[in-house]
């Protein structure tokens, strides 16, 4: 068996939700022994995309906290494609958000915006992809 660096990694939108619910929801993993990984934990500022792909590969299952802002993070996106990439559990929890809008890209998760910042059609298609396949996935809504 493959011995994993972190039981639980957690990917959300650092300004909606790291100094309430998520802050919240790790310090309760912790507290039940459970070794979770959140985006400040081991990574200087300003260390690139490339070492929260690294965590993302040292971790077993993830737990995705999708918010109102979630998609206005491109870095949000690449990390959830690499977490679906990898074919382990993931958790979503819809925080203040309707599940259908991130299955169908509505409301706050319409990537329509993100073509006209310079991303390419090929990584904003599996970005809608992954929020489809994630928005489908047993969860937990909080409103």
């Amino acid at each position: 068996k493959t011995r994993f660096e972190f039981d639980v990694f957690l990917n959300f939108r650092e300004k909606d939700t790291r100094n309430t619910f998520t802050s919240h929801l790790y310090h309760a993993l912790i507290n039940k022994g459970i070794c979770a990984f959140r985006d400040s934990d081991g990574l200087e500022k300003g260390q690139e995309l490339e070492m929260l792909m690294e965590m993302i590969g040292e971790s077993e299952i993830f737990i995705a906290v999708f918010s109102e802002t979630y998609i206005e993070s491109k870095w949000c996106l690449h990390e959830i494609t690499r977490i679906a990439e990898s074919h382990r559990p993931i958790l979503p929890i819809f925080y203040h958000v309707n599940p259908r809008d991130v299955r169908n890209q509505t409301g706050p998760f319409s990537l329509k915006n993100t073509m006209n910042e310079g991303m390419d059609s090929d990584t904003v298609q599996g970005w809608k992809e992954t929020l489809k396949e994630v928005g489908y996935k047993f969860g937990y809504t909080i409103s």
